[in-house]
């Protein structure tokens, strides 16, 4: 029987406490000593835009009508071309993810437009400006998506919240 959690020291409480939630629903979460990290031999970052936007998850912040639409939207075309993005980085080619989810279609083709002048838009480049939830489905589809587009090297979604 376990005791009322008034009932058992501080001390030991705590270390129940490390100990519950380190044995999340059943599976425990994997810990590792700084030794054993040093020892690792990690694989190189892969970039989708060297230098700025690495593989995995970023998070692209800032205060509000400072541009991140824009350079979001720049970057995914850069990708997608095989270009430069942001003015002077050379991307490797792939196909591109763009979740304009407080756009709508004539505000992307007017920022399209404005973007490739008279260049002629990637086949790689897609767009969607509805998108469920990442609870609600949104994670699932996403995989889904990218189980179907094998060669894609940038998603973004625009905005988080």
């Amino acid at each position: 029987m376990r005791r009322q959690g008034s009932d058992i020291p501080k001390a030991l409480r705590e270390e129940l406490e490390i100990d519950e939630a380190l044995n999340n629903g059943g599976s425990v979460l994997a810990t590792f000593t700084a030794v054993e990290l040093l020892a690792e031999k990690l694989p190189e970052i892969r970039w989708a835009v060297p230098g700025i936007v690495p593989e995995g998850v970023t998070l692209f912040a800032g205060k509000p009508k400072l541009g991140k639409s824009w350079a979001a939207l720049g970057m995914c075309l850069a990708v997608a071309s095989g270009g430069v993005a942001l003015g002077t980085v050379q991307v490797e080619q792939g196909e591109a993810l763009y979740l304009a989810l407080e756009d709508n279609h004539r505000r992307l083709q007017t920022r399209l437009r404005k973007l490739l002048k008279n260049d002629a838009a990637p086949t790689g480049l897609h767009m969607a400006i509805d998108w469920p939830r990442l609870g609600e489905g949104g994670v699932d589809l996403l995989n889904a998506w990218l189980g179907a587009h094998p060669s894609t090297r940038l998603v973004i979604v625009d905005t988080l919240a």
